[in-house]
């Protein structure tokens, strides 16, 4: 599958991501449309994606969502959905333990088979970070493994807003 976000969509700017399949050479003209299960105005949902094809598995980022368990706004989350069959389900969420105003957690996103990296853009008054989550089999989750950030980062540096990981 491919997905391409619309985190700026007509009405209301809360986002969706659409993931369209394959077979053989054709590519599916109704796509799965992914929107977050508790979408705002303004989320950004689908402004970064990324995809396990092994394992079905999409992140989604909302780097403008706002965290209603702590919160505080323009955190942002990184959404979780997994294929079974030919439907895709929403299986959770990643926010930030330490999570603060504009921090933008999801601005970027990249994953190969179980190891993820999210972007921070906004951390640490705009010099940013990454966290690298790691997925556990047994327990059918993503745990964080350690947050990145480089010591000699000015603010405003934006630190993570481009992430890649290789296999």
């Amino acid at each position: 599958p491919y997905a391409i976000g619309n985190y700026v969509d007509s009405t209301s700017h809360t986002g969706a991501a659409y993931v369209f399949t394959r077979s053989g050479t054709t590519w599916s003209s109704s796509p799965a449309i992914l929107v977050s299960w508790n979408g705002a105005e303004g989320d950004l949902f689908g402004k970064a994606l990324a995809i396990r094809p092994d394992s079905g598995t999409i992140m989604v980022g909302s780097p403008a969502k706002s965290t209603p368990l702590y919160g505080i706004s323009n955190d942002g989350e990184v959404s979780f959905w997994t294929k079974s069959g030919s439907d895709w389900s929403h299986t959770g969420d990643f926010f930030a333990y330490d999570a603060a105003p504009g921090d933008n957690l999801g601005c970027s996103i990249a994953m190969a088979q179980d190891t993820a990296v999210v972007g921070v853009s906004g951390k640490h008054s705009n010099r940013g970070s990454a966290w690298v989550l790691k997925y556990n089999t047994p327990d059918n989750a993503w745990y964080v493994q350690q947050e990145i950030t480089p010591t000699s980062q000015a603010e405003g540096d934006h630190f993570g807003n481009s992430v890649a990981v290789t296999s």
